[in-house]
C-alpha cells in the first residue's frame, strides 16, 4: 500500500480520503507554466518521444530518471550535496532481502555494486561532468533495487538479473531526458544557493497511507516528476501532490520532526508552490498554494484526522496538541542560539580565507561579492579587499542584493 494505490479509491476509507483531497484540487486552468504556455495542453511540444517497448521499461525509466534528476540538481547546489545519496530507498533493499532470500555470494556482489554506485554518484555531484553511460547504468541499478524495495518482491527472472546491463533503448531514453532536464529545469531554476530536499518524506503522515514521498523540494516548491508521454491534466497526479501538501501542513501543525520539512530547532520548510514537471516535454506546470482557502484547508486536515482517528500517530497528535505552544516557544529559543553558533562558525571560516576578493565601503558593515550590486551604485569609496580582511574590520554581513 502507498499513497498512489490509496488514491485509487478501492475501499470506503480510500474513497473518503480521495473526496477530502478533491476539495482543494485545482483545475488545469489554475496552473501556470514556466514558458507561459497553456498548462497541460497540446501547445506543449514533446522533446523526448516515447520509444520504449514494454511497460516495465517505462517504470524503470521513471524511477531511474528520478535518481538522475536529483544527481543533476545536487551537482549545482553548494550545501547538502551529500543528502542526495544518504538514506536512499534503494538501500532499503539490503534490509528487506537478506541471506534468507538471496544466496550469500550474490548478495555480496549486489552490495559491492551498490557501494560502487555511491562512489560514482559522489564523483558526479562534486564535478562538472556531463551525464554519461556510467552514471546512467548505476541510476538504472539503483532504480531496480528501489522497485524491489517498494514492491517487496525480487525480479521474476532472479536477483542476479539486477546486475544486467541497461537495455539500449532505456539508456538512450534516459540520456535524452537528462539533457532536456538540464536545459529546461536545472539551468532555469536551480542555483548554487538553492534550498533543496531530496526525496522528501512526510513523516508519520506517510504511514497513514502506507508510504508517501515526493521527488524533490527546491526553494519553496514541491516538484513531482512525470515521465509519461501524455501531456494532459490527470486528476490522480494532481490529487497526489495535493495530498503531499496536506500532509506537509499536518507535519507543521503537529511538529512532526520525523518529516523532512520539520527539522528540530530550525524553521520549518514552507511549501509555497506545487508543481508537476513533464519530463518528455521539459515543462513545469505549477500553482501557488495561496489559492487554497484557509478554512477549507483546516477542514480537510480535521477530516483526515477523523478518518484515521484509530491510528497511533493521530492519537499522539491529539494528545500532544495542548503542549505544542510550549514546545514552539522552547524551539524558537534554541533556534536563535543555533543561528548564533552557525554565524560564528561561518565567520571563523571566512576569516581564514585569502583567496576571495570582496568589495567594501569605509563605514559599512557589509561585504559585497558583486561589483555591480545595486547597493553600491551611490557609494563613491569602494574598496577591494580579501574577505578575511573584511571580516577583521567587522564587515561581517554578506550583501543579499549581490545575487539579484
Amino acid at each position: 500500500m502507498s499513497l498512489t494505490s490509496y488514491l485509487k479509491g478501492t475501499t470506503e476509507k480510500e474513497k473518503e480520503f480521495c473526496s477530502i483531497i478533491k476539495r482543494i484540487q485545482p483545475s488545469s486552468a489554475e496552473f501556470s507554466t514556466l514558458t507561459n504556455k497553456l498548462a497541460f495542453s497540446s501547445l506543449l511540444n514533446i522533446k523526448v518521444p516515447y520509444k520504449l517497448d514494454y511497460a516495465y521499461q517505462a517504470m524503470r525509466v521513471g524511477t531511474a530518471f528520478d535518481y538522475l534528476a536529483r544527481f543533476q540538481v545536487a551537482q549545482v547546489i553548494r550545501n547538502n550535496k551529500e543528502k542526495v545519496y544518504i538514506d536512499m530507498v534503494a538501500e532499503k533493499f539490503f534490509i528487506l532481502f537478506g541471506r534468507n532470500r538471496i544466496e550469500e555470494k550474490l548478495l555480496n556482489n549486489l552490495k559491492v555494486e551498490f557501494e560502487k554506485a555511491i562512489e560514482i554518484v559522489k564523483g558526479f555531484i562534486y564535478s562538472d561532468k556531463e551525464i554519461d553511460r556510467t552514471i546512467i547504468y548505476y541510476a538504472n541499478y539503483l532504480a531496480k533495487l528501489e522497485q524491489c524495495s517498494r514492491s517487496f518482491m525480487l525480479p521474476k527472472n532472479g536477483a542476479e538479473s539486477l546486475l544486467n546491463n541497461v537495455e539500449e533503448n532505456i539508456e538512450n531514453d534516459l540520456f535524452k531526458l537528462c539533457i532536456t532536464f538540464k536545459e529546461c529545469f536545472v539551468d532555469k531554476i536551480v542555483s548554487t544557493e538553492s534550498t533543496v530536499i531530496f526525496n522528501p518524506n512526510f513523516g508519520k503522515c506517510s504511514l497513514l497511507v502506507g508510504g508517501a514521498d515526493a521527488d524533490i523540494y527546491i526553494d519553496g516548491t514541491l516538484y513531482d516528476f512525470k515521465v509519461t508521454n501524455k501531456y494532459n491534466y490527470k486528476g490522480k497526479d494532481i490529487q497526489q501532490i495535493m495530498a503531499y501538501y496536506l500532509f506537509h501542513q499536518m507535519n507543521l501543525k503537529f511538529n512532526d520532526y520525523s518529516s523532512s520539512f520539520v527539522p528540530r530547532y530550525k524553521e520549518p520548510f514552507e511549501i509555497t508552490k506545487v508543481a508537476i514537471y513533464l519530463a518528455r516535454y521539459g515543462e513545469i506546470n505549477y500553482i501557488d498554494t495561496s489559492y487554497i482557502d484557509e478554512g477549507t484547508k483546516e477542514k480537510c486536515i480535521e477530516d483526515i484526522i477523523k478518518l484515521f482517528k484509530d491510528d497511533d500517530y493521530i492519537k499522539e497528535c491529539i494528545r500532544n496538541k495542548g503542549r505544542l505552544e510550549l514546545r514552539e516557544k522552547d524551539n524558537k529559543g534554541k533556534l536563535v542560539k543555533e543561528e548564533k553558533e552557525q554565524l560564528k562558525i561561518k565567520l571563523d571560516e571566512l576569516s581564514k580565507r585569502e583567496d576571495e576578493i570582496v568589495i567594501v565601503t569605509p563605514n559599512g558593515t557589509t561585504f559585497h561579492t558583486n561589483e555591480q550590486c545595486i547597493s553600491l551604485i551611490r557609494s563613491k569609496n569602494k574598496i577591494k579587499v580579501k574577505v578575511c580582511d573584511a571580516i577583521k574590520e567587522n564587515k561581517i554581513n554578506k550583501c543579499k542584493n549581490c545575487d539579484l
